[in-house]
């Protein structure tokens, strides 16, 4: 019954939409354990190996934080890149469709107050 109860949590776990981007997922919390030892953030060295930041030369941490800015992505999303085109879109049509809109309701509402007639002279003159 456990081993079922921890397979489904897993399957739940692994199907959670916020975790389908997440790049390294912890290998024991994956299996629905935790950590004995916490992690501490450790500083990659140019060796490979891992090393303090308190022992790191500036020129280690200035190559570090170049390197992690190097690896940080700046391209906007395309849902944001769809969104701004249509913002940029609304921004020139939309003083237009608003004096449209606009016009078009005044002409309605005095429109609907006058009575029937064939001719178009005095919806022309509204």
């Amino acid at each position: 019954m456990a081993n079922s109860t921890t397979a489904i949590k897993n399957t739940i776990g692994r199907l959670n939409p916020l975790n389908l981007f997440k790049r390294n997922p912890d290998p024991i919390a994956a299996t629905g354990g935790v950590p004995a030892v916490p992690q501490q953030p450790q500083a990659p060295s140019n060796n490979g190996a891992t090393a303090s930041l308190s022992g790191m030369t500036a020129e280690q941490l200035q190559a570090r934080r170049r390197a992690m800015l190097a690896s940080v992505s700046f391209d906007v999303p395309f849902h944001r890149r769809v969104l701004n085109a249509a913002k940029n879109l609304w921004r020139i049509i939309g003083p237009f469709c608003f004096v449209l809109f606009t016009a078009w309701e005044v002409f309605y509402f005095i429109h609907s107050f006058m009575p029937p007639d064939s001719s178009w002279t005095n919806s022309v003159l509204i």
